[in-house]
């Protein structure tokens, strides 16, 4: 086997793009990203100063792949974009090669899988495995996991989704928080579609000031958070995001949630074309269940019930909209919104990121 560092040209990008049809090729839940989409990470102009891609083959044939990036946290790099055959040694080559040449610019503490910040798809998702993703889930083979921990990779988070069952009775037990709030002044709004770019850009200036002290957690400029949500018009239902507006006026927090359209978006097989859009229409009428994707409000607003609120706001908007489940989606195991399922959830999935001190040659940083 032979560990390539790849250069940012098209026969590259190819060749980084294939190997994530052969992973899942026999994945009935995979869900493809947009043709290029993978490949666009080799000539990202945002990072070409700060990352490698590398990839594992042995006689021509492509085994593992990934960014080794450096990140914005001090002595930080991630290792993310990653995919591979089941393969503890080329795995292993892989991350060596990425290791090295995270090493060699100073880095201490390795990431991954992440690419490149927990803006972008982050985790893997190690169990249960057998009910289908839902929309934007983290994805991947059962044996990743495995893989990274055979290379000396522990675990440094853990996260989990779960499943609110009957989002009415959710929405019943946290009706005091909304009831209260409402008597205290504080409104509510929907995200208007209509001004969907001002709604972006008022979402991005309340997460940067809301997730600011999440784990792991480096800001992005407002443009690269815009592309984060390009397309995202398709997904929106009336009502399902909310704004919290305090008495004053200002918004004090907000709830994002989308119906979980992932049969209808794999459908469309990665593409865009008229065809899929028509796939895409077709399938997204039977969506059953809504994901509950961000929550947050202002710090100066914690503890006064807006959090609890928006989520039973979110619980009754799901039932309102004739969803029958929701999805709390993807949150760290201490984080506190676990605790605003309105005693309702069950367990949906779990997710881990690992992490990895480096040697370096004067010891262990």
């Amino acid at each position: 086997m032979q560990v390539l560092e790849l250069d940012t040209g098209k026969t590259s990008q190819r060749r980084f793009a294939a190997l994530t049809a052969r992973v899942y090729a026999t994945d009935p839940f995979f869900i493809p990203d947009t043709p290029g989409a993978a490949a666009a990470a080799l000539a990202d102009p945002a990072y070409i100063d700060r990352q490698a891609a590398f990839m594992v083959e042995q006689d021509g044939d492509v085994r593992a792949r990934c960014v080794a990036r450096l990140a914005e946290a001090p002595d930080t790099g991630t290792i993310g974009f990653f995919e591979a055959l089941n393969d503890v040694e080329a795995c292993r080559l892989l991350l060596a090669a990425a290791e090295g040449w995270l090493r060699s610019r100073g880095v201490n503490r390795v990431l991954g899988p992440m690419d490149g910040d927990t803006w972008h798809r982050y985790r893997f998702a190690v169990e249960p495995l057998q009910a289908a993703p839902f929309l934007k889930e983290p994805w991947n083979p059962a044996y990743y996991s495995a893989l990274w921990e055979a290379c000396g990779y522990t675990v440094a988070d853990r996260y989990l989704s779960t499943r609110i069952v009957n989002p009415a009775d959710a929405a019943a037990n946290l009706a005091p928080y909304q009831r209260r709030i409402r008597r205290q002044g504080y409104t509510f709004r929907p995200l208007d579609a209509s001004r969907l770019a001002d709604e972006l850009t008022l979402m991005y200036r309340l997460s940067v000031q809301i997730f600011a002290g999440n784990r792991h957690y480096t800001p992005i400029p407002l443009d690269s958070f815009l592309q984060l949500y390009d397309g995202i018009r398709p997904l929106l239902v009336p009502g399902l995001c909310q704004f919290c507006c305090a008495p004053d006026g200002s918004v004090a927090g907000f709830v994002f949630c989308y119906p979980d359209y992932a049969d209808a978006v794999r459908a469309m097989r990665g593409r865009r074309d008229w065809l899929a859009k028509v796939r895409f229409l077709r399938g997204r009428r039977r969506a059953t269940r809504v994901c509950i994707k961000s929550l947050g409000c202002l710090p100066a607003y914690r503890g006064t019930g807006v959090g609890p609120a928006l989520m039973g706001l979110a619980f009754e908007q799901t039932v309102a909209s004739g969803y029958g489940e929701a999805l709390m989606c993807l949150m760290h195991e201490v984080n506190d919104s676990r605790r605003l399922d309105g005693g309702t959830s069950e367990p949906f999935r779990q997710y881990v990121l690992f992490e990895k001190w480096l040697v370096h040659a004067a010891g262990v940083s």
